[in-house]
């Protein structure tokens, strides 16, 4: 924000819980730790000092409902919520997130949402809908933007640094060698991403003689063995939470494989589709809402999974170009400059706009 929009801001993280003013007791933010009137004299202060405050996701604590109701109703349209997956757990979407996948989502135990476990008051819930006006909501991805319904909802996408994630310098074009390499983001904590049917159908597609090479999170180690700092493992039965990729490595793949397939299920690729577009890779994957329209990914149905992929294996000579055109696309969507500029133009439309 500061450096590609000139917006001065500050960031605080501070998980505030009833009883408790830190999710940890020794989790400290930018002013340090508060106690629990610091951090109410520091609202206090905030909500006059500052433009625009924006929080960050739709809550699941009842006390940082409290807050967040407490801002909308103090500065109106100027608190900005932020949506992410929490809302999963409130709306019951079929076309979003069928039923059946909700079994799988361990931290909730398969409940299926319930519009009254939202510990909020400011919105209420309408056929399928967060109503929001009139107040403003970021969402995080365009699925989740099919959870609201009102006059100041906007995709505010996520970033990724277009210098760490970028092409490489290949001197044969992708899908030329004996195998094909493709990258699917799968490990233990993927969940509501429908990879199981992924790593299915690529299996399926290799029995029938595609030369597939089916690479991982959690093989890629053996796959690409200098890539030395995949050594990393987890004991079998602990909770899987971590990546098991370290973040600065994921370039590297994306530069060896001719392809990735990102989730499946939701309608959207994910961070995983990001990445590899701006590295140049081809990615096969979804984008069945309306602010993904322009994305240059190879689109695929659940239903179809088999023959969609299989389609694609066909077209090889177009890889490269479908490559290219995705870092374009990610470049204009994905990369801080673009990401600042779409909250700007938002910070500077809600102060333009009418108090209410």
């Amino acid at each position: 924000m500061r450096y590609h929009s000139n917006i001065e801001a500050d960031c605080i993280v501070a998980a505030y819980e009833p009883r408790r003013h830190m999710t940890y007791p020794h989790e400290t933010n930018v002013f340090g730790i508060f106690s629990h009137e610091e951090w109410r004299d520091y609202l206090k202060w905030a909500v006059g000092h500052y433009d625009i405050i924006q929080s960050t996701t739709f809550p699941l604590a009842p006390a940082v409902a409290e807050l967040y109701d407490w801002l909308s109703a103090r500065i109106g349209r100027r608190h900005i919520w932020r949506e992410t997956g929490f809302i999963h757990n409130y709306i019951y979407r079929e076309d979003v997130l069928p039923a059946a996948d909700y079994a799988g989502h361990k931290s909730d135990k398969g409940a299926l949402p319930d519009p009254s476990r939202f510990p909020g008051r400011t919105f209420r819930v309408e056929d399928g809908h967060f109503l929001t006006d009139p107040y403003a909501v970021f969402y995080s991805s365009p699925e989740k933007g099919a959870y609201l319904k009102g006059s100041f909802n906007k995709w505010l996408p996520s970033m990724r640094d277009p210098e760490a994630f970028s092409p490489p310098q290949r001197e044969t074009p992708r899908g030329s060698g004996s195998d094909i390499k493709v990258y699917v983001p799968y490990h233990k904590g993927a969940l509501w991403k429908g990879l199981d049917e992924v790593i299915s159908a690529l299996e399926t597609l290799k029995g029938e003689g595609y030369p597939l090479t089916i690479v991982t999170s959690e093989n890629a180690g053996q796959i690409f063995p200098d890539l030395t700092l995949f050594g990393r493992s987890q004991p079998e039965n602990s909770k899987a939470v971590a990546y098991p990729v370290p973040n600065h490595l994921m370039p590297e793949i994306f530069r060896r494989v001719d392809f990735v397939v990102d989730q499946i299920i939701m309608g959207s690729y994910g961070n995983t589709g990001i990445e590899a577009m701006l590295c140049g890779c081809p990615v096969v994957g979804q984008k069945r809402y309306a602010d993904l329209a322009a994305a240059p990914l190879w689109n695929v149905e659940r239903a179809t999974l088999v023959d969609d992929i299989r389609r694609f294996l066909h077209i090889r000579e177009t890889w490269d170009e479908l490559g290219r055109q995705g870092r374009e696309f990610a470049l204009k969507v994905h990369t801080p400059r673009a990401v600042s500029g779409i909250a700007a133009a938002t910070y500077a439309e809600i102060l333009d706009s009418p108090k209410f």
